[in-house]
């Protein structure tokens, strides 16, 4: 019988709990320094709730980023920027190193991945053929992750509430998720300041590799001209980048006093009956 893994963009998670369900707690003194490892673990419980399995792997960015070796600019941001998104890390960074180096752990989580200069993505990447043939959901709002889906992979966008399949990708851009490495080094990612070929963006990217874009337009003529930005982008976009460490998967440990050990720890008191072990979930269709 097969099993459900979720597959956690942790860092996105953080972010995630910080401006939404963090937002409140920051308000109270004291409740700041617990803001993001409450959101974190409330987020975490919530989709193993949702689809019916304590089975979670986490996975983590860890800087330098080795893809600034190929693209210097890559996640560069405007100076502006930068003190806005340095100032967030300062608040966010000290509970996000707490659970990826201690809590997660702590609580009997063993799934708990990162490697210096890899991303959270490439770890999604090459846990989820690992993870074959099991139901695989990746929680993350990156559209890179797009080139995973596959009848068992699916992506679950947490802000939109959104199971994205294959059929999904399909609908939308007429592409099977092996292509969309391509539309991505086409159109380029304005997030991780990728820059793609002027006026060419995904949709007009996925028409092309269709054959459906008229020869004669100006955008046809720049995606031909444009085979150096393509070539550079695609090594930047195509899960997982090269050099990956070897993964082990681990069985976790997960128990009721671990995790009344983590609540009572941070006060975490909404959250100590919902202890993530297997007899609180029963298997779910990823679609029911």
């Amino acid at each position: 019988m097969t099993r459900t893994f979720l597959l956690l963009d942790c860092d996105y998670l953080c972010h995630l709990a910080f401006f939404s369900l963090g937002k409140e707690m920051r308000k109270r003194p004291g409740d700041s320094d617990t803001a993001v490892i409450f959101g974190f673990f409330n987020y975490v419980l919530s989709y193993m709730e949702r689809f019916g399995t304590c089975d979670a792997v986490f996975c983590w960015d860890q800087r330098p980023y080795l893809r600034k070796k190929l693209f210097p600019l890559y996640k560069s941001k405007s100076e502006l920027e930068k003190a806005s998104m340095e100032q967030q890390y300062k608040q966010i960074g000290s509970q996000r190193q707490l659970l990826r180096d201690r809590l997660v752990y702590q609580v009997g989580f063993h799934k708990n991945f990162s490697f210096s200069g890899y991303e959270a993505d490439d770890i999604i990447a090459v846990v989820s053929k690992m993870l074959e043939p099991n139901d695989v959901i990746m929680v993350s709002a990156d559209e890179d992750l797009y080139q995973l889906l596959s009848e068992r992979v699916s992506m679950y966008k947490p802000r939109q509430h959104k199971l994205y399949t294959m059929q999904h990708l399909w609908h939308e851009y007429g592409i099977p998720p092996s292509e969309w490495p391509e539309v991505k080094a086409m159109a380029g990612c304005v997030s991780d300041t990728i820059p793609g070929i002027p006026s060419v963006g995904p949709i007009t990217a996925a028409k092309y590799l269709r054959g459906k874009l008229e020869t004669h337009t100006k955008a046809y003529q720049r995606i031909i001209a444009s085979k150096d930005i393509v070539k550079r982008n695609r090594e930047l976009v195509t899960l997982p980048f090269p050099g990956m460490p070897e993964i082990h998967l681990r069985g976790d440990k997960v128990t009721e006093e671990k995790w009344q050990s983590l609540c009572d720890e941070f006060k975490l008191n909404s959250l100590r009956n919902q202890v993530p072990i297997p007899a609180r979930f029963r298997r779910k269709s990823l679609y029911g």
